[in-house]
């Protein structure tokens, strides 16, 4: 892992004592969702020992099995602490640790219990005309369990929870964090790479790379962008 990946798990680890809700607006090609699937694995044998532990990636199966199955590569040296690996949307260890993939819809959790984490990967981008009815399942259980709650996204428009959650500055339960494409120059990508990202065309740099909820405008009218322009932040 990456000092700035490795620095914000350290983050997360001093915050979880005061929060148990965390959104992160994040740059796309930043590989946040390998590093929440490495902090789940970690805690799998911590803090979610013999507890269950939810993913929800989109409403299509499709994408939370590839998100599943980058989960089940991070176990794949130390294969004695696997109970059950032969499902695709299902992990479980030894300890009693286990991870589901589940679709994003409102019954898709309900009737669990033991449920300790959830991990929802491009919130912004599951593909349903009202989002809302998910949170609203899946709220209850983090409330009554106190269960830790990583909603993760590259922006999409100024629309949906996570855009709402986002924005609310008077919410308090919630732990916000963005980090621009910034954050991995000279880890993942040379400064010119990430200029030539942002400033590609053909995608929005604005709202792909730099955290922004635009609708394709600056991508049609090619609004050029600097690194001074934006910064990586942490709220």
């Amino acid at each position: 892992m990456a000092p700035f990946q490795l620095a914000y798990v350290d983050t997360i680890e001093k915050m979880n004592e005061r929060y148990h809700m965390f959104l992160l607006n994040k740059s796309r090609q930043s590989t946040w969702s390998e590093t929440h699937l490495r902090l789940f694995a970690w805690r799998g044998f911590r803090k979610y020992s013999g507890k269950q532990c939810k993913i929800i990636a989109g409403t299509r199966a499709a994408t939370t099995k590839k998100l599943m199955q980058r989960l089940k590569n991070c176990f794949r040296n130390i294969p004695e602490t696997l109970e059950a690996n032969d499902d695709s949307m299902y992990l479980e260890l030894k300890n009693g640790t286990s991870y589901e993939g589940l679709p994003a819809n409102p019954e898709a959790a309900t009737g669990d219990t033991q449920i300790k984490a959830f991990l929802l990967d491009e919130s912004t981008k599951w593909n349903l005309v009202d989002d809302q009815p998910v949170m609203n399942s899946i709220m209850p259980i983090v409330r009554t369990n106190h269960a830790d709650l990583f909603a993760i996204s590259t922006p999409k428009g100024p629309r949906g929870w996570f855009y709402q959650t986002d924005m609310n500055q008077e919410t308090t339960d919630w732990f916000k964090m963005k980090y621009s494409i910034w954050i991995t120059e000279g880890y993942l990508y040379t400064h010119d790479e990430i200029l030539q990202m942002i400033n590609d065309p053909t995608v929005d740099g604005a709202q792909e790379f730099l955290n922004q909820y635009t609708t394709g405008r600056d991508s049609i009218f090619g609004t050029q962008f600097n690194k001074s322009d934006f910064e990586a932040e942490v709220f």
